[in-house]
């Protein structure tokens, strides 16, 4: 009797623990889907760009900030944009290149004052530490990282509190004064920072773009750049994946990707939980993921696609795009 009781509770605690499982499960299916093939741009001409329109001079940033004709929240933005110390090879194209500095504004307006937040973000190709590349591609289904930078909170014109994100995502209070353009420098492998003055060697004046109307991730031209650096520092091919754009709903809940290809799975747990079985990313809102498969996929290969979501409550997981990448040509 005492050899069999273990026996008995796990007969009762497996069909528990399935009926659970299927209880709070939700799949999404979609047979047949309809897939977008996106071309890469040229990355050569992203260099270009980058060097001819992402980067301004500090007078720029000066004449902009004191121009009576531009709106009161873009002078403020250009007084405050910070400047970034120049390192050689920056911006030579073979890993790591940073495609501008990109801004949010956060305005609240009440009884005889005014407060704004600034944060200031750079946007790289790639970086050299942090998350493994192959989860990055998993869980955000590019290669590109962004980091905030610098972050201002204004209340009226009085600067109310000023931190920059040094290496280990520590964000660090400094004393700052409105318009005096603090200077920093890459202080760590995934792009943290360190604070510097100004004479410590070439800057670099980034003109700062709103991230909201302006976003660099799924330009062709500057996937192109990160595909090539990709391919050169890592052997990694971003034609190798199947993307699915996807809306989570308001509460967060742990979902997980799959697609079958040519009549094979692959799901994205594979990666980003290093195999694991089980939901994989637990999001909110708009998520993007890439799934790897090995080869460079043609719309028609691609048989099913499945978000899984695990929540008792209904939930509605939007798709909003579907696509692959055709195969790039990567110049040496």
């Amino acid at each position: 009797m005492i050899g069999s009781a273990p026996a008995l509770a796990l007969a009762i605690y497996l069909p528990v623990v399935m009926l659970h499982t299927v209880a709070s499960t939700q799949m999404h299916r979609i047979d047949e889907p309809r897939v977008e093939v996106r071309q890469m741009g040229d990355p050569h001409r992203a260099l270009e760009r980058i060097l001819s329109s992402a980067i301004t001079t500090v007078e720029h940033l000066n004449a902009v900030a004191n121009d009576p004709d531009t709106s009161p929240l873009d002078r403020l933005v250009f007084a405050n944009s910070p400047l970034l110390l120049e390192t050689p090879g920056m911006f030579s194209g073979h890993n790591n290149t940073p495609l501008g500095l990109y801004y949010t504004a956060s305005v609240s307006e009440g009884p005889g004052s005014r407060v704004v937040t600034l944060r200031y973000f750079l946007y790289f190709t790639d970086e050299d530490g942090g998350t493994p590349i192959r989860r990055r591609m998993g869980r955000y289904g590019h290669p590109f990282d962004g980091e905030l930078l610098f972050q201002v909170t204004f209340i009226d014109d009085r600067v109310l509190s000023a931190y920059y994100q040094a290496p280990g995502h520590k964000l660090v209070w400094f004393p700052y004064q409105a318009g005096e353009r603090p200077t920093f420098a890459i202080a760590s492998p995934n792009h943290n920072f360190r604070r510097v003055v100004r004479d410590e060697g070439p800057v670099v004046a980034f003109l700062p773009q709103n991230e909201l109307s302006a976003n660099p991730f799924h330009d062709p031209d500057f996937v192109a750049l990160a595909a090539r650096e990709a391919r050169r520092q890592w052997n990694l091919d971003i034609s190798h994946y199947v993307y699915v754009a996807f809306q989570n709903p308001v509460a967060r809940v742990p979902v997980d990707v799959s697609v079958r290809v040519r009549g094979r799975w692959y799901h994205l747990h594979e990666v980003v939980l290093d195999g694991m079985p089980g939901a994989s990313l637990t999001v909110q809102g708009y998520h993007q993921v890439g799934i790897r498969l090995g080869f460079t996929p043609r719309p028609e290969d691609i048989d099913e696609v499945r978000i899984t979501a695990r929540s008792r409550q209904p939930v509605s997981v939007a798709i909003f795009a579907l696509y692959v990448y055709s195969d790039p040509v990567v110049a040496a």
